[in-house]
């Protein structure tokens, strides 16, 4: 009986161990290409339920086949993960995620021209963190222990981007809707108006919304 009650365990222990499972890390940091910033301009974001793409980790157990792993739009993994249809071999579905909480493990992303969805490509104010706090943010991108971002390579990326504003809003506009990519109306007209201002900036005419697209000499 006692081997019996000790097979039981064992086959129980193996049913509660997952095939697979996510991690996703719960904060970022943003980069913003800014001209009047030398160095651009930086902010964090804590997410609740939601797993940006660079910050997001599979794993798998050894005979689990790629196949086998269930896959989502990284906006969508918390929720669906909520059904037990979607389980990776544990009773509660959502043992199949880890949401990553320990600072400072988050991922970056950068909030620029280029992106395909314009999603964010100005930081708004009234969501960004105190002077004191960017600055220590900045720090640590910068610190070998972590990211180890060098900013003399920040400065070139931040520079190229304002130089060739207009050229990157137009290829960003051929682009949409293509194959792979964004196909938003939003994003169409923002590079529509991106290309608008930088043109008027670039002929000598005061527009509203010089952070955007000022142009270094």
């Amino acid at each position: 009986q006692q081997q019996q009650q000790q097979q039981q365990q064992q086959q129980q222990q193996q049913q509660e161990r997952p095939k697979w499972m996510y991690w996703c890390s719960r904060q970022n940091a943003e980069w913003f290409a800014d001209p009047t910033v030398d160095v651009g301009a930086t902010n964090a974001v804590q997410h609740t339920l939601f797993c940006v793409t660079p910050g997001i980790t599979m794993g798998f157990s050894v005979g689990t086949r790629y196949e086998e792993v269930k896959q989502f739009p990284h906006d969508r993994i918390i929720k669906e993960l909520d059904k037990k249809s979607n389980g990776c071999g544990m009773t509660n579905s959502t043992d199949c995620i880890n949401l990553v909480q320990a600072f400072p493990m988050m991922a970056v992303r950068s909030r620029t021209p280029t992106s395909a969805g314009m999603m964010g490509i100005r930081m708004d104010e009234k969501d960004a963190l105190p002077e004191d706090k960017r600055l220590l943010l900045w720090k640590l991108l910068q610190s070998p222990k972590h990211f180890h971002i060098d900013a003399d390579d920040v400065r070139v990326a931040n520079r190229f981007i304002h130089q060739n504003i207009v050229e990157i809003a137009k290829d960003n506009l051929k682009g949409q809707c293509t194959p792979g990519h964004s196909c938003k109306l939003s994003s169409k007209e923002q590079l529509q108006r991106l290309t608008e201002l930088a043109l008027m900036w670039k002929k000598g005419e005061s527009i509203d919304e010089p952070r955007l697209v000022v142009l270094e000499e």
